[in-house]
């Protein structure tokens, strides 16, 4: 991915049992942004790396951002440990699952179950 020419953005995460790299890319930049599976990794859809994100507008309707605060909220909270906990995760994050009520109270330190 580092050596491809590349004519826009895309992210791309390369993985196996030992190894997890996540790349950040525009029509003209690349960056790693990530190399490491100690850490759980997040991506919403933008490049929110800092340097990558200068090259490109997120649109002010997006809910990046947002999406993005949740997830590590959630991860503060501890990382999702089966399927139904990462499907309960993303559905929080996209806006779905009484997300007010149960993002309060995640924020307050109760778990989120």
């Amino acid at each position: 991915v580092m050596q491809a020419q590349l004519g826009s953005g895309h992210h791309y995460v390369i993985a196996d049992k030992k190894s997890f790299f996540a790349i950040e890319t525009s029509g003209t930049k690349k960056k790693i942004t990530q190399d490491s599976a100690r850490t759980p990794h997040i991506h919403t859809n933008h490049c929110l790396n800092e340097e990558m994100r200068k090259t490109h507008t997120v649109r002010k309707t997006s809910t990046t951002f947002e999406r993005m605060a949740t997830l590590e909220d959630i991860l503060r909270e501890g990382a999702p440990s089966s399927a139904n906990e990462m499907y309960e995760a993303l559905g929080l994050a996209s806006g779905s699952h009484e997300v007010d009520a149960r993002l309060a109270g995640l924020r307050a330190g109760s778990q989120v179950r």
